[in-house]
């Protein structure tokens, strides 16, 4: 049984890690992750004290692109003047 369990541990992640990500594709949109708040805990001793902290703008693109037989769309996170370069249906690829 001890083994069972390890196989299918060593299965299930083989079948993770095989997941297939595009790297390149056609552009479909565009959006921006606007900073938010969040409260972060810090401890100092015993006392617990949550700290506010401001999150940085996020840009994506959303890239639609064939994996093996299978039409995938992905988001990429890319630099402020990446993003304002790329257009909805220009061409993508990584490096």
């Amino acid at each position: 049984m001890r083994y069972f369990k390890v196989l299918c541990i060593l299965a299930f992640g083989i079948l993770l890690a095989s997941c297939h990500e595009i790297s390149s594709g056609t552009i479909t949109d565009k959006y921006i992750e606007e900073p938010t708040m969040i409260l972060m805990p810090i401890s100092s001793g015993k006392t617990t004290v949550l700290v506010p902290m401001k999150t940085d703008r996020k840009y994506f693109i959303t890239v639609k692109g064939k994996s093996g037989n299978k039409t995938i769309e992905e988001d990429f996170k890319v630099s402020k003047k990446d993003f304002e370069h790329f257009k909805i249906g220009d061409n993508f690829k990584t490096d």
